[in-house]
């Protein structure tokens, strides 16, 4: 009996990270089909680099990087594991220079009320995730180290590094 159940658990965290990439990929082609950066679209500028190079497959950029990163999660894992909290970490700070750096230019090209609506949600997205992070770690479980690695991806393909200044 114990098999069984723990047969249909696995069954169903590896259902439920399978169907969240999936929604990832679904978040990335509603994001790009914006084709010009708006409050509720500002269009990762990574994943616009990834469109021009590989026509097609920048909607799956994110489902496959989660995947590859929330392998773990496939197993039904708990915690939120040190390396995830690493690459949170390096995104927070690679994105708050790329939006000082950034910032300028988008004032002058997309207005001041967007750059400032954008930045401020990267601030909601990063905050909100630090607290599922810590959430995670002080009381790990299944459902809250997927919250937080779809949320990081999500902000990834979604909010992250945004398209600010001069479209090409």
């Amino acid at each position: 009996m114990t098999s069984d159940r723990t047969g249909r658990a696995l069954a169903a965290s590896v259902s439920a990270v399978v169907v969240s990439g999936l929604t990832l990929a679904g978040l990335t082609a509603v994001t790009m089909s914006a084709k010009v950066p708006t409050v509720l679209a500002p269009i990762s500028f990574p994943l616009v680099v990834a469109e021009l190079q590989y026509p097609g497959a920048a909607v799956w950029i994110s489902a496959v990087a989660f995947w590859l990163v929330s392998v773990r999660l496939f197993l039904g894992d708990e915690a939120v594991p040190a390396h995830s909290l690493a690459l949170f970490g390096g995104v927070v700070v690679a994105d708050a220079v790329w939006l000082v750096v950034h910032a300028a230019r988008g004032v002058m090209i997309q207005g001041a009320w967007h750059t400032a609506a954008v930045i401020v949600g990267n601030g909601l997205a990063a905050s909100c995730l630090a607290w599922l992070a810590w959430s995670g770690r002080r009381s790990p479980g299944f459902w809250k180290s997927l919250a937080f690695h779809w949320g990081l991806f999500a902000w990834l393909s979604w909010y992250a590094f945004p398209y600010l200044g001069e479209l090409i």
